[in-house]
């Protein structure tokens, strides 16, 4: 009779310690993701000063990878729109890089992304966080946050592996030969 009261308290011991260990794991992936958000952080901070803030971070591309969109904020609308003077895509591969700069100049580790004027004063960025990949609407900006061009878009290529720019939010992509 003691025997079988002894099995009876293995098995919720047992299951308990498979919970525990589970747990154990989860926390540990997360940590190791907040911690790679953190250096990301760190890096947008070096690259674009203190002022840079994080607009939005997750898998914004769609190609399974941590991104960090940050840039310094001269003006907020809304959530999904800011006036940013400098900023950046940052992705963690091996280490983070910089995968779209937003700058004078809208670069990639391609360079240029398109012959442009100078955008000294930054650029009108709108967006969806929760839009995967997530495209990006721009404009550049004058002296006081107020659209001085058209807008365009900016749009992950899963091809290329690149964001790529098209003068115009409507334009449909022609993939003929």
């Amino acid at each position: 009779m003691l025997k079988a009261k002894h099995k009876f308290c293995l098995v919720p011991a047992f299951l308990l310690m498979i919970l525990i260990f589970s747990c154990g794991k989860n926390k540990q992936s997360q940590s190791n993701l907040l911690e790679s958000m953190g250096e990301g952080e760190k890096l947008a901070k070096t690259l674009y000063g203190e002022n840079s803030f994080v607009l939005a971070k997750g898998d914004l591309n769609g190609n399974g990878l941590p991104d960090l969109l940050t840039g310094i904020v001269s003006k907020k609308e809304n959530e999904k729109r800011y006036w940013i003077k400098r900023g950046g895509i940052l992705e963690k591969n091996d280490s983070w890089e910089t995968i779209l700069n937003f700058d004078t100049k809208l670069s990639s580790v391609k360079g240029n992304v398109v012959n442009m004027i100078d955008a000294n004063n930054g650029y009108i960025i709108s967006f969806d966080p929760n839009e995967t990949p997530m495209n990006i609407i721009i404009s550049i900006a004058d002296s006081t946050g107020n659209s001085i061009s058209d807008d365009a878009l900016i749009k992950w290529s899963e091809k290329e592996k690149i964001y790529e720019f098209f003068p115009s939010p409507d334009m449909i992509e022609n993939n003929a030969p």
